[in-house]
This record gives C-alpha cells, structure tokens and sequence, in this order.
C-alpha cells in the first residue's frame, strides 16, 4: 500500500507517486483535500476505484493510467472540479456511471482518456442530448482499443470545441 508516512501530509496540492508497485490505496487518503493534481499511474492497484479518493473536491487531474482498474463507482461523477482524467490501460469492464453521465457532471472536463480498456456500449452512454456544460470546455476524448459495438453515439457530434477525437479499434458502425 501507499506509506503511512504520507498520512499527516495533507497539505499536498499535487502528488506523483506513479511509477511504483503500489497496489493499495488506503482509507486515510481522502484527507488529502487540497490536492489538485494527482497520479497513481504505472503501479499495480486492481479492482474497483476504491472509495478513498472520492472526497478529493479540488481535483484538477488524477492519473489512473496503467493499472488493473476494473470499474468505475457512480460517486466518480461528484469529482466536479475534474479538467484532465486519464483512465486508459486498466481492465475497466464496468461503469456505474456512464461516459455521457461523466460528461454532463464534470463541467469544466478539457480531456477524457479511457483508452484500451475493455469497455462495452452500454458504457459508453445512449443517445440524446448532452448536458450544455460540456459541449463548449471538452477538447480531447480518446475512446479507442475498447470493444464498443454500436452505432456512434449522437452526443458525440455535441461537442463544439472537440480538438482531439479517438475511436480507433472499437466496433463502431451506422449511418
């Protein structure tokens, strides 16, 4: 697990620890309230998002990348402060929440990277309306090497500021 020498540090406004073979997270990690910039990439947390990070109020950018993530809780919406998530390369298969949802909550979101995951339509979020918090902040959505077998959601044409679009590798198909 992450060191407890760590504990009492709460004033940290940024934090790296990737890189290592942290496969915990632990329960005390949620004072860490200031923190606006995250990452926990290349280490060995498996499993679901664990609950310690769902208080973090301020986070601008939390790195999740490359590790064995199996899903993502519903509280993961309330991480309202969010610009930059990064997700790819974990084993995610299931969402409590949508990407669409993601997107209507985390308001000022720039980038969203859920590449080589394995997730599957019903993640990815149904059609319809996209909420108008998104549409004009999102710049960069990666999406590719999952296994999304549908049509190519209509929220995605919604996104007037996208600079940045990967579908590569899915099974996306339709008009």
């Amino acid at each position: 697990p992450i060191p407890n020498v760590l504990q009492n540090m709460s004033s940290f406004e940024s934090l790296d620890l990737s890189f290592n073979y942290f496969t915990s997270i632990p329960s005390w990690f949620h004072k860490f309230e200031k923190l606006k910039h995250l990452d926990l990439s290349y280490n060995g947390f498996r499993g679901p998002i664990p609950n310690a990070l769902q208080n973090m109020t301020t986070i601008e950018s939390l790195d999740l990348s490359n590790n064995s993530f199996t899903s993502v809780p519903y509280w993961f919406v309330e991480l309202k402060t969010l610009l930059n998530l990064d997700l790819s390369v974990n084993d995610l298969t299931f969402m409590e929440c949508s990407i669409k949802l993601i997107l209507g909550r985390m308001c000022h979101l720039k980038r969203l990277d859920f590449t080589r995951n394995k997730l599957r339509k019903e993640s990815i979020g149904h059609n319809g309306e996209l909420s108008t918090c998104i549409i004009h902040d999102l710049e960069i959505l990666n999406l590719g090497y999952n296994e999304f077998n549908d049509q190519l959601p209509s929220w995605i044409g919604q996104l007037e500021n996208l600079k940045s679009l990967d579908l590569f590798a899915n099974f996306f198909y339709g008009p």
